[in-house]
């Protein structure tokens, strides 16, 4: 792909309903408390203190979203600006 095919996702371009491919996250116990700690989450055996099934955080789906960017760009025609060849630039969402 040359710089002219590339076409930048940039934030206008954005829009309500662009998917990416269907992505399925197997969410344990592990990860879940993994997530909880991160978060300083108060009980990170959330429902485990109660007597209760241990539920995943609704949060959770941030830790997910970032790194979805690429995949949902790249489904809808577009180049991420952080993967752009030619003007790559960083995003509160990258590591570059």
């Amino acid at each position: 792909m040359t710089g002219q095919e590339e076409v930048r996702w940039e934030y206008e371009r954005v829009a309500l309903g662009q998917r990416g491919p269907d992505l399925t996250i197997n969410v344990t116990e592990d990860l879940i408390k993994e997530y909880a700690t991160a978060v300083r989450h108060v009980d990170r055996d959330d429902g485990r203190s109660t007597g209760e099934a241990m539920m995943g955080l609704p949060t959770m789906a941030i830790r997910v979203a970032p790194l979805r960017r690429h995949d949902i760009a790249s489904n809808n025609g577009f180049v991420s600006l952080e993967k752009e060849i030619y003007r790559a630039e960083a995003n509160p969402l990258c590591e570059m």
